[in-house]
């Protein structure tokens, strides 16, 4: 296996050569190879490369509604959840992803006043409403009687993700599919989705149903979830980030 780096022109300014120590190519024509040694800490089991091109409209739904957000330490993708019960569905997990999409800048959650756990700061309501309010058909109220708004500081209790919680939280790599659009009655679509994972060599790790209302240019609230299928890797961690300082 070669890997070459590039710089902006595309000029190849370093190669290197890397022994395949397994490949496998799977019934999804997705070509699973490792590189390293199986069990070092350092690098993820296994590469992938995708041998069949992506549908652009179902690739571009994916893009639009699933990547900004993804599976890593926010559970929108991986609870079942909607709009009449919202369940475990962590608002606050979705906050940093979605203040990312609308702004294109990180959240710089240090810059705000400490809560009474270490790892959690108070996230003024503006902040935390303005950016996640507008992404599901919630009120205002019933945001706030959810997810612990303070009145006196007018703010919420929100947890970034801290370096230390990649050792705790075990999360495979996972990489969406988007299979089919069902436009409802309703004027919603729901996306099904399959869940790929090149760490575990699985083509169809988990699958859920997204369903989405889009609004006004690239605007849309998230509706609804529905996980299908686990397979016997089991789900990525569900729990709100919160449980960790349990």
């Amino acid at each position: 296996f070669t890997a070459d780096v590039h710089i902006a022109d595309r000029t190849v300014i370093e190669s290197a050569y890397y022994p395949v120590h397994e490949m496998e190519l799977s019934d999804w024509d997705i070509f699973y190879y490792r590189l390293f040694p199986a069990g070092d800490p350092h690098y993820i089991d296994y590469s992938q490369i995708r041998l069949n091109p992506a549908d652009k409209i179902l690739y571009d739904a994916c893009r639009k509604y699933i990547l900004p957000v993804g599976y890593q330490m926010v559970n929108l993708f991986l609870v079942d959840w909607s709009e009449e019960n919202w369940g475990t569905l962590s608002f606050h997990d979705t906050l940093e992803f979605l203040y990312a999409r609308n702004t294109g800048e990180t959240l710089l959650w240090e810059d705000y006043p400490r809560d009474r756990y270490p790892s959690r700061v108070r996230m003024p309501a503006e902040i935390f409403e303005t950016h996640v309010l507008p992404y599901f058909n919630i009120t205002q109220e019933e945001l706030r009687s959810h997810c612990g708004y303070d009145a006196e500081t007018r703010s919420y209790p929100y947890r970034a993700i801290r370096g230390d919680d990649l050792t705790t939280w075990k999360n495979a790599m996972c990489e969406p599919e988007a299979m089919e659009i069902i436009t409802n009655s309703n004027g919603t679509l729901t996306l099904r989705i399959q869940v790929y994972s090149p760490e575990l060599k699985t083509d169809r790790l988990f699958c859920h149903d997204l369903t989405v209302r889009p609004l006004e240019g690239e605007d849309f609230q998230y509706v609804g979830n529905k996980v299908t299928y686990v397979s016997s890797f089991g789900l990525p961690p569900t729990i709100s980030r919160f449980e960790l300082d349990k």
